[in-house]
């Protein structure tokens, strides 16, 4: 007769995949085009030579029309420009100026957070290992611009202005390359800090558009005044391309000025001035075309400007929040509260920093300290945009505790395996 035997049947594993999911099944492997301490040192050295380049090609352009002018003293003010930009003072024409070009500053701290992501983009590393990646390229990537700063800047300038152009060029390669390196390696970063930092963004954004928003209405309002200065400085068709290019080079000092001025704390262009929504004393000023637009008297809606750094703040404090809700469905309202003023903090301390960069002489004589007046931004500018991250924060936490949580429902749910629903 047959005996029974053992049939159990052998186990069978299954697995679902989530749609939201990038298939990596068929993806090929990164094949580096060079290694990423060549890709980093290359990229370092060219980020040198566009800054040295963008500025000897307004300044040779400029010497077309003053061929009289001897190419040493060209050459050495394409280097006191150059030095500019990182935030030396620099000496033009017998004129010693303090104003950063933060315009080219950013094109420079851009130029380096391209460097190092395509450099930390060479090596492909998992898990911990990407943190170590990131730092070590940016690192790379910081010493190599800074020392090649140092480098040429004394080849060129004093050893005061080398060594203070080594300090501008690590902080400005730095920002930079640790923030490509970090986009290029994906570090995760905790769940809470990229929330604030989502509304951080948010609320800078906010704040200088509404600085440019500002600004065109004081153009626009005083074009018959701008026209004057214009037609004072009659340059010709190469003299109007330098006056655009310098007006790009300072145009992020020109929004951070018209921020501080909608933030009620104002700004100076000299001794004896002072620029608010109330108080309009003028004097001497810079004698360029966009100095018209400086404002004879107060306007009369100059309140409304000062709606511009609380908007600001409710906008950080709502998208950090909302940001933190999606990323984190369970938080709790002091959690979302908590993120939401972080968003603030950072968005202010970058405006006040920034705004702290924007200041700056020119020469030694009345035109010294212009710029944001300190420490009434302090108070003017970052209070309220602290105070609108958190009201924003209470009210997200609020609405969100009264409202139904969406991903109860299982047809909301994008975390849920497909077909599991």
């Amino acid at each position: 007769m047959p005996k029974p035997t053992d049939r159990s049947p052998a186990s069978v594993e299954l697995a679902v995949s989530n749609p939201a999911e990038r298939d990596l099944s068929g993806s090929i492997g990164r094949i580096p085009y060079l290694p990423w301490v060549a890709s980093a040192l290359l990229g370092s050295g060219a980020a040198v030579l566009l800054g040295w380049v963008t500025v000897g090609v307004a300044v040779a352009a400029g010497w077309l029309t003053m061929t009289r002018l001897p190419p040493t003293t060209v050459l050495d003010t394409i280097a006191q420009l150059w030095l500019g930009l990182h935030g030396v003072p620099f000496t033009v024409a017998g004129l010693t100026v303090g104003l950063t070009p933060l315009g080219l500053t950013g094109l420079v701290a851009v130029a380096m957070a391209a460097v190092a992501r395509y450099a930390a983009g060479q090596r492909e590393d998992d898990g911990q290992a990407r943190i170590r990646t990131a730092a070590l390229v940016a690192g790379t990537c910081t010493i190599t611009y800074s020392l090649l700063v140092l480098l040429l800047a004394s080849l060129v300038a004093p050893p005061r202005q080398a060594a203070s152009a080594f300090v501008g060029a690590v902080a400005v390669a730095g920002t930079g390359s640790l923030i490509g390196a970090i986009r290029a390696c994906g570090v995760r970063l905790p769940i809470g800090l990229r929330a604030a930092l989502r509304g951080t963004g948010v609320g800078l954004a906010l704040l200088g558009l509404g600085a440019a928003v500002a600004l065109l209405i004081a153009i626009v309002t005083h074009t018959a005044q701008i026209g004057a200065l214009q037609s004072a400085v009659a340059p010709d068709a190469v003299g109007a391309v330098l006056l655009v290019v310098c007006y790009l080079a300072y145009a992020p000092t020109l929004l951070l000025w018209t921020a501080a001025y909608a933030t009620g704390a104002g700004f100076t262009v000299g001794a004896g001035t002072l620029f608010t929504p109330w108080v309009a004393v003028g004097g001497l000023v810079p004698g360029l075309p966009i100095a018209g637009a400086l404002p004879t008297v107060p306007p009369a809606q100059g309140w409304v400007l000062l709606l511009i750094a609380p908007i600001a703040g409710l906008a950080a404090g709502l998208a950090a929040s909302r940001r933190l809700d999606r990323l984190e469905p369970g938080s709790s309202p002091a959690e979302r509260t908590l993120v939401a003023a972080l968003s603030g903090a950072g968005a202010a301390a970058g405006f006040l920093i920034a705004s702290w960069l924007a200041r700056g002489s020119l020469g030694t004589g009345r035109l010294v300290g212009l710029g944001p007046r300190f420490p009434e931004l302090l108070v003017n500018g970052g209070l309220p945009i602290v105070a609108g991250a958190v009201v924003a924060g209470l009210a997200h936490a609020v609405w969100r505790r009264r409202r139904p949580t969406l991903i109860d429902d299982p047809q909301l749910d994008e975390t849920a395996p497909f077909g599991l629903v």
